[in-house]
């Protein structure tokens, strides 16, 4: 009996080992069985993050482009850690992370923080308000309001570095700024217009809308590494090169944004 049990151990093993790839001498002296790449991410930020309830797995445009740069790395598989969007650049920097990804702007504050990929996505922010608003789209429209943005965003930075004389709300994500706005808490919401669509017209196109179609500033995405890992930046350089030569980047987008 201890022999029988000896064996399907060995058989157990033997198939875990092949399942990562490893089953030769060779493969089972080296490093890790399974190559995981960790990532964190705050996966209510649709399209881009989205975590899906019924199915149990993170979605959205950063996800899957990111299982597409992590294959090219040949990690086997990705782990993605649902982060407070606050909290994610001060994880990366406790290094609990290998990489994040989370529509995050590269801005000259965060380059002091993390190192950034090369960017791989543009977005704007606009100024979003009640459906009966008549409140203007620009800074000096939103003098003496209040006015909510995601905490640590670049919405927020955009509101204390150039608005003046306004009341800055910090919220948890773009979706409870949008209800602030709604149910008359807050007058106006600065966020992704790409995010902001996306919630106005699945969930809220009744009660808020954009205020107009000024653009208070662009930005673009960047994949985040700990600072001083340059040779992580190239690897994944290298990576989204690779994704956007195949045609994947392209295939990848439509599915979440169209043409």
């Amino acid at each position: 009996m201890k022999k029988f049990f000896m064996l399907m151990f060995c058989v157990v093993m033997a198939f875990a080992l092949a399942g990562c790839g490893g089953s030769n001498e060779k493969n089972a002296s080296q490093a890790p069985e399974c190559k995981v790449l960790k990532v964190a991410t705050d996966a209510n930020f649709p399209p881009f993050e989205f975590y899906q309830e019924q199915s149990k797995v993170h979605t959205g445009f950063d996800i899957a482009l990111v299982k597409a740069v992590a294959k090219q790395m040949g990690y086997e598989k990705v782990e993605f850690v649902n982060v407070d969007f606050k909290n994610i650049l001060t994880g990366l920097q406790d290094k609990k992370y290998d990489m994040a990804v989370a529509a995050l702007s590269i801005t000259p504050e965060r380059e002091r923080l993390v190192d950034f990929s090369e960017a791989y996505a543009e977005d704007g922010y606009k100024v979003i308000v009640s459906k009966n608003s008549k409140l203007g789209d620009d800074f000096s429209a939103l003098a003496g309001k209040t006015v909510v943005a995601e905490e640590g965003s670049y919405a927020e930075e955009l509101l204390k570095s150039k608005a003046k004389d306004v009341k800055v709300v910090p919220v948890r994500d773009t979706e409870a700024g949008i209800k602030l706005v709604a149910a008359g808490k807050a007058d106006a919401l600065v966020a992704s217009k790409i995010v902001a669509s996306f919630f106005i017209t699945h969930n809220y196109s009744a009660k808020v809308k954009f205020a107009g179609e000024t653009i208070l500033d662009k930005d673009k995405y960047g994949i985040a590494v700990a600072h001083g890992n340059q040779e992580m930046v190239k690897k994944v350089n290298e990576a989204l090169k690779e994704v956007k030569r195949s045609g994947e980047y392209k295939n990848i987008y439509s599915s979440y944004f169209g043409n």
